[in-house]
């Protein structure tokens, strides 16, 4: 895991508040980690995926998960 630089990171530009939008199988592993670093799950929340669809030029919605910083 490469959590304890990407937290580094969000540290160290002041980012307090983050999502995550992936379907991975270790999210709440991933989830109790990112608690062990100071990080608090706020909540759900809907965000624009990344690449819009090729035939509606449209970004789709995906839920993901909303994390503060303590």
């Amino acid at each position: 895991h490469d959590l304890p630089d990407l937290t580094a990171e969000l540290d160290a530009l002041g980012i307090q508040t983050f999502t995550i939008s992936c379907d991975q199988t270790g999210m709440a592993r991933t989830l109790q980690e990112l608690s062990n670093q100071g990080w608090t799950l706020a909540g759900i929340t809907n965000v624009k995926e990344r690449f819009a669809d090729i035939t509606t030029g449209e970004r789709k919605e995906r839920p993901a998960f909303k994390l503060d910083r303590n």
